[in-house]
């Protein structure tokens, strides 16, 4: 079967695929801004709501931990009262912030800001870090008994705490909830430091990874149900916005960026994170606004079956020269279909490969991915079709 596939792509890859204009472009069309705070010697940014408020955490010259809220193009520090450091991780949909505050006697607290004033609390017994809030006051979080210590997940809804632990990891954290109650975040595996990233939606875990990638994380979710955070790809890593079955990562365009990480994305699809430059090695934050413009590469995937044909149907489009590969999995074993060199498509094509007499094989489901010279994927769909019943 993947031999009869590789020759018909081959065969319409010749009539589809011509030269076109080589352009540069990171990832989805995006305006980037920096987001450092003056005099700061790192600075992250860690949250977005609708209204464009974005917070975060940045060490001063004395290298203090200080939160800070960004708006109106004028940062605003935050401190806990009587803190030695103050982490700010979120801010929800009415303005209120949540973080966590170091006292003096090491010993981490969470808080949350709400028109001014500060209120603590803490799972009960443990060290807490709150992470992100939503509409209704719900908050997720982090909570362990010190550094170094295994890290579980937690919910808080009123004064009532649910744990979260991703089945069989060794340390769970939460970093995203939306208004409908939607989870997301990451997790570790028992004998590996290697992230995975997780959605949890009506107390049962998805588990997201970014394809082709050796570490991802997932931070935070929107109202859409998007998800943001990073990949490690051998080209390095970087940040990545995935809705639903499309994953798209994001390069940050500012002056000598090495990497990033995606950290929260509000229902415009602005993003935040922060990014590591020779002028920002240890990290500066940013901000990216959707814009017009080329993207490296975008597609729509999918896949039909019907009177025992199997069909992969794509529209591309490119700024530049990619790696072009299809996967297809089979009873959970995954086969790749094929895998080529395309120039650049400056305008949207559209192409389909059919493959007759395809058995009924169950559900089966397809993964199409565009991967840049230098390794990084940066479009990645997947699509499935039940070929147990197929359409008459």
């Amino acid at each position: 079967m993947t031999n009869k596939l590789r020759a018909v792509f081959i065969l319409f890859s010749f009539a589809i695929f011509g030269a076109g204009e080589i352009a540069r472009a990171d990832g989805p069309a995006m305006t980037y801004v920096k987001l450092r705070v003056p005099g700061s010697l790192y600075t992250e940014a860690t949250g977005i709501n609708n209204a464009g408020r974005i917070v975060g955490t940045y060490m001063d010259p004395s290298r203090v931990f200080r939160g800070f809220i960004y708006e109106g193009g004028a940062f605003t520090t935050i401190d806990y009262p009587g803190a030695a450091a103050t982490f700010v991780f979120a801010v929800g949909p009415t303005g209120t912030i949540t973080g966590s505050y170091l006292e003096p006697g090491s010993q981490y607290h969470s808080f949350v800001l709400d028109n001014g004033t500060f209120s603590s609390f803490d799972f009960p017994g443990f060290e807490t870090d709150a992470q992100s809030i939503n509409s209704s006051g719900q908050i997720v979080g982090i909570y362990d008994v010190t550094i170094g210590t295994p890290a579980h997940g937690y919910l808080k809804d009123g004064e009532t705490y649910t744990p979260i632990d991703f089945p069989g990891a060794s340390n769970t954290g939460p970093y995203g909830i939306n208004d409908a109650g939607k989870i997301s975040g990451s997790f570790t595996l028992p004998g590996s430091p290697a992230k995975h990233g997780f959605a949890m939606v009506n107390g049962e875990f998805i588990r997201l990874d970014f394809p082709g990638a050796t570490e991802t994380f997932v931070g935070g979710i929107n109202n859409l149900d998007a998800v943001v955070g990073w990949a490690t790809h051998p080209g390095g890593s970087h940040a990545f916005k995935r809705t639903g079955s499309s994953m798209r990562t994001h390069r940050v365009e500012l002056l000598g960026t090495t990497s990033s990480r995606g950290r929260a994305v509000n229902d415009s699809g602005h993003i935040v994170g922060m990014y590591f430059s020779t002028e920002c090695p240890a990290g500066c934050g940013f901000l990216a606004m959707p814009r017009s413009g080329p993207s490296t590469c975008e597609q729509n995937f999918r896949l039909e079956y019907a009177n025992n044909t199997l069909t992969f149907r794509y529209t591309l489009s490119s700024s530049m020269p990619l790696t072009f590969s299809t996967w297809l999995n089979i009873k959970g074993i995954w086969y790749r279909i094929f895998l080529m060199s395309i120039p650049s498509l400056p305008s949207t094509t559209n192409y389909s490969l059919p493959l007759s007499a395809t058995p009924a094989l169950g559900k089966v489901t397809g993964l199409s991915m565009l991967t840049t010279p230098d390794g990084v994927t940066m479009c990645a769909d997947m699509a499935s079709v039940d070929t147990s019943a197929p359409a008459p």
